[in-house]
């Protein structure tokens, strides 16, 4: 009996002690559940929420950000260049256009200092004193000459023309102030439509997202010449532009520009026989005067010869002179800007035609 109850109680206090044991390792226990098993399966559900569904198929899914832009058809970037050299030109005009404008303001006040010059009393008497002399001399050298081909009227005009033209490009045109005011127009138009007609081009190739080497192949497919008045070829390419040569393209096309500028003023005053002597004595004059760019505009026709009451000369024809040299000006001003073999904007016409042909 008594060895049953000994045996019953020490399996009761194992039972107990491995309670207690069990017991006092319960914090251990839990710890290591969540520390082994809960924070991992946590970590899961957030990783696989924050990634793709499957990290695997994430890294072998293709990336958006490498995707290559599909090229526009080569009608349609053709046709986005012509626009850009279209709009290249159609500012720089204005702004050559202005920079005319502001030339032709400034002679203003010097056509009236020439007409106080023209006007004046003792000149109007020089006029009038040696008018005599050339009619006679000319109609006596028709005589023993035999050559009557130029009257003697004629000759009058001719030389008093001369003396205008003269007069005028000495004190209104000014050669040399003009020849230097034309040349750094005539660069400042330049330089202004190369920036113009490259940021226009780098745009189209932002637009349509064209890879760099892809869009310097096509660029440089597209070429033009320009020839100046001596019959130098410059072959020009696009690809200079966005090629960082811009500077390659400048220098000739303001020598084409230079040496066409001007050549084919029209003169518009007193109808066609005056425009036509003014045209030849004004070689005369340009000759004399030295210049380049200004030389062919200084064939200026003259309003009247007429000369009789001195007072009603001034009060009447004064005014109708300074209208038509004034109205001349502005024909020159026009002249300068938009003639397509001889204006400021010649070459860039020239430019522009051959890129059109080559797109």
């Amino acid at each position: 009996m008594d060895c049953r109850k000994i045996g019953f109680s020490e399996k009761t206090q194992r039972i107990q002690a491995w309670g207690s044991l069990l017991k006092s390792l319960q914090p251990v226990i839990w710890g290591a559940i969540i520390l082994v098993v809960i924070i991992p399966l946590l970590g899961k559900v957030l990783l696989s929420n924050a990634i793709a569904p499957n990290p695997v198929e994430r890294f072998l899914q293709p990336r958006t950000e490498i995707a290559i832009q599909p090229l526009p058809k080569q009608a349609k970037m053709d046709k986005a260049l012509s626009e850009a050299v279209q709009a290249a030109r159609a500012s720089t005009e204005t702004f050559a256009a202005i920079q005319l404008d502001d030339w032709q303001k400034d002679l203003v006040p010097r056509v009236d200092g020439f007409l106080d010059w023209y006007f004046d009393y003792f000149n109007q008497k020089k006029m009038e004193f040696t008018t005599p002399f050339v009619w006679g001399w000319s109609a006596l050298a028709n005589v023993v000459t035999g050559d009557d081909r130029q009257s003697a009227n004629a000759a009058v005009n001719a030389r008093f023309t001369e003396d205008f033209q003269r007069e005028f490009a000495k004190r209104v045109l000014v050669p040399r102030n003009a020849q230097m005011r034309l040349e750094v127009i005539t660069n400042d138009t330049v330089s202004y439509y190369v920036k113009a007609l490259s940021q226009n081009i780098d745009k189209v190739q932002s637009q349509y997202r064209i890879p760099q080497g892809q869009w310097e192949r096509y660029l440089a497919d597209i070429s033009t010449t320009i020839q100046d008045t001596e019959g130098n070829i410059s072959n020009l390419s696009l690809k200079m532009l966005v090629g960082g040569s811009s500077y390659l393209l400048t220098k000739p096309l303001i020598l084409a520009t230079a040496g066409k500028i001007g050549s084919k003023i029209s003169t518009k005053l007193a109808g066609k026989a005056t425009a036509k002597l003014a045209a030849k004595t004004g070689g005369t004059v340009a000759a004399e005067l030295g210049t380049t760019l200004v030389d062919p505009i200084v064939g200026v026709g003259i309003f009247i010869w007429d000369i009789w009451d001195y007072k009603h000369t001034v009060n009447i024809e004064r005014p109708l002179l300074r209208a038509n040299l004034l109205d001349y000006l502005k024909d020159v001003q026009q002249s300068l800007l938009t003639n397509p073999e001889t204006g400021v904007m010649s070459a860039i016409y020239e430019l522009e035609a051959g890129i059109f042909q080559s797109t």
